[in-house]
């Protein structure tokens, strides 16, 4: 045979170094030439395609990472290291105090003052039914409960996060004990015989209204704003009653967050944030407030809606407030048309009509019936957020609206009533949180109900049989509402939904 080198150029570019030979040239073992994406050259024999990853590239990539770790890593120890030194301040600043801590009360002229006002009516929630008007406002000096924030501060996963100010609901008895020796942590098996939602924390609101209800308050008509280091957040989409114990074990969180968009499994309609280690919380400020309008409270003030015996027969009224040209503080008929027209304006999306006037009923009968289901969910174990009144659309065409004010909802397919748009998730008097969802359903009625609810225990299924019990969740425990999409929320029986309010538009 022949053995001179072959010496064919190959596709490479590079000669064929084998013997002469016949067939397929074998791989070239050369160094590629060739250059990656990267612009880096190709560490490859020649024959290996040039897709793999760059090694320099994967050498600097984790060079950098490192690096920025250790950067981290730094930035974090400075953060805890600046945290420690505050709290050896706030420590001396209290030693040396001749009071562990005062109240300042502030003037209502005062940037300070109205900062903080406006805090509380900026983020008011009209689904609440709360109006609170600020009244007082008092700061609180406590260096002591400083010092030991900044030391909590410097335990957490993550001390660079800054503070958020966030809202708590409490009795007058235990503010007065909060910004004397700060938070507590609940009793570790609930005072309510069982956990809470998010497990034993303290539990904190972005909108005043969340934390004004009266389950928190009392009757308190206070607030605490307090300035909160929540560090590193845990997420959580459903109920997590162990979150505390979990915390506890793994310390690998700092806080636990319940964004609003979780409803569908936890019926959380509002932020809710939690933190395990109550000296992460600091209680900066004492408002009081006053209820211009609370729906549905018990020993609310009285909401006179109208004289009895107007449309619908005996015992049932109905009036309509028209839009008022000059507001006068306090009018209990503009307080009424403001709640309508409020909700409206803050959860429509895409509708630009207006509220020209409201139509307000007051029907003893389908009172009686609504507190009655309420005491039936408080029956079956429902609690917190599950019995608290909620407002919601639902839209219907013009010649329904008189016979559901004043006799109630009737649900589809259920002691025979018919079915007027199907039950395509199940039956139960459905319901949008926008009016956008129920503006569809009017048939250009450019009218729509705004009704009382109560959500009672959220359903992971509808109800899809109206001849069988209504479904129960993973405990077996009887659900009441299902919520399919995010502003839909369909309720299972039609006592746990008032027609209140018919809102006119144009």
């Amino acid at each position: 045979p022949c053995t001179r080198p072959c010496a064919a150029v190959l596709d490479c570019g590079h000669s064929c170094r084998a013997n002469c030979h016949a067939g397929r040239h074998p791989d070239c073992k050369l160094v590629c030439s060739k250059k990656l994406r990267c612009g880096h050259p190709c560490p490859s024999e020649c024959f290996v395609p040039c897709d793999q990853d760059c090694g320099i590239c994967r050498d600097e990539q984790a060079a950098k990472d490192r690096a920025e770790l250790e950067l981290k890593a730094a930035e974090i120890e400075a953060a805890r290291s600046e945290a420690r030194t505050r709290a050896e301040e706030y420590a001396t600043r209290a030693a040396a105090s001749a009071t562990p801590w005062e109240l300042i009360d502030l003037k209502t002229t005062e940037s300070e003052f109205l900062d903080i006002s406006a805090l509380v009516t900026d983020t008011i929630q009209p689904a609440h039914g709360i109006y609170p008007n600020v009244t007082k406002v008092r700061r609180v000096n406590n260096a002591r409960l400083q010092a030991r924030q900044q030391a909590a501060r410097a335990r957490l996963v993550d001390p660079m996060k800054p503070s958020s100010r966030k809202f708590h609901g409490t009795t007058r008895t235990a503010a007065d004990k909060i910004v004397a020796d700060g938070f507590k942590l609940p009793p570790a098996d609930g005072a309510r015989g069982h956990p809470p939602m998010y497990g034993r924390g303290i539990y904190f609101a972005t909108n005043s209204t969340k934390s004004a209800q009266q389950i928190y308050t009392k009757g308190s008509n206070l607030l605490l704003v307090c300035d909160v280091y929540l560090g590193l957040e845990k997420t959580v989409t459903e109920a997590s009653p162990t979150l505390h114990e979990e915390w506890e074990r793994t310390r690998s969180f700092d806080s636990a967050f319940a964004p609003r968009s979780a409803v569908t499994r936890s019926a959380v309609v509002n932020d809710e944030f939690v933190i395990f280690d109550p000296d992460l919380a600091f209680p900066s400020y004492i408002v009081e407030y006053k209820d211009q309008f609370v729906l549905g409270r018990p020993g609310a003030p009285s909401i006179h809606f109208g004289a009895a015996g107007g449309a619908g027969g005996p015992g049932v009224s109905m009036r309509t407030i028209n839009r008022a040209k000059n507001v006068v503080i306090g009018d209990p008929d503009q307080n009424l048309f403001a709640v309508a027209e409020a909700m409206y304006l803050r959860m429509r999306v895409g509708m630009t009509k207006h509220v020209t006037k409201v139509d307000v009923y007051d029907v003893p009968e389908l009172q009686k019936r609504f507190d009655a289901a309420k005491q039936r969910l408080k029956n079956d174990g429902c609690a917190g957020e599950e019995l608290h009144t909620m407002l919601c659309f639902h839209g219907t065409p013009e010649a329904n609206i008189d016979a559901i004010c004043c006799g109630g909802f009737k649900i589809g397919g259920v002691d025979g009533h018919g079915i007027a748009c199907g039950t395509a998730n199940g039956h139960g008097v459905y319901t949008g949180i926008n009016p956008d969802t129920s503006e569809g359903y009017t048939r250009r009625a450019n009218k729509m109900l705004l009704v009382e609810a109560l959500p009672g225990r959220p359903s992971r299924t509808p109800w899809q049989d109206a001849g069988s019990a209504h479904p129960v969740d993973d405990r077996g425990l009887r659900c009441h509402s299902y919520r399919p999409a995010e502003n839909v929320l369909i309720f299972f029986s039609a006592d746990q939904v008032l027609p209140r309010f018919v809102i006119h538009l144009e």
